[in-house]
């Protein structure tokens, strides 16, 4: 059994320890870099055409995202709800937003939720999320960046506009949704 005095004695070599070994603290990004970065990883024009019957998304300057998927579909005579599910893994893959070259790799990877309602063919509903981390590498730094962003939805008559609100590489942000819109994408 630990007492009071051995829990301190351990507490403080714990902590001396870790002032030693030289690690550097992990870089971070600035809120620009941070939407940059976003804005890349959910922006079709990074990742090649999809191949039927594969998990594996290239990425058009190099390496891959690994997807893994689950897609769900319930109807009724006016409705359809479908919602798709999926983890995406960054297997160094290049991405260029904003002027940044980054280089994203490894982290929990991201996991995205999209459930889309439409009654009559018409899109009533959507709602979605994007959580997890990604490893990503800029201009000879380095780190991870940590995201928990919830997508809100206006749907007009005919137009469909949105914002990814919450947290992005440790900076509260709101963002324009239309890439995330894209149901395309993926």
């Amino acid at each position: 059994m630990l007492t009071v005095r051995s829990s301190v004695g351990v507490a403080v070599i714990a902590l001396s320890l870790a002032g030693c070994g030289g690690t550097e603290p992990e870089a971070v990004l600035d809120r620009e870099e941070a939407e940059a970065l976003f804005t890349g990883v959910m922006t079709k024009s990074n990742a090649l055409d999809r191949v039927p019957d594969t998990l594996v998304v290239g990425c058009l300057g190099g390496g891959e995202w690994e997807v893994a998927a689950v897609e769900t579909r319930w109807e009724s005579s006016d409705t359809l709800r479908w919602t798709v599910n999926y983890g995406v893994t960054p297997r160094a893959c290049v991405i260029r937003s904003e002027g940044l070259r980054f280089t994203v790799d490894g982290g929990s990877g991201l996991y995205v939720e999209r459930q889309l309602t439409f009654v009559d063919g018409n899109m009533t509903d959507q709602t979605g999320a994007v959580s997890g981390d990604i490893g990503w590498v800029v201009n000879q730094r380095q780190g991870t960046c940590a995201m928990n962003l919830a997508l809100d939805v206006e749907i007009g008559e005919s137009s469909i506009a949105g914002t990814l609100n919450g947290f992005l590489c440790g900076h509260d942000v709101t963002l324009d949704a239309a890439p995330a819109l894209d149901l395309r994408m993926w």
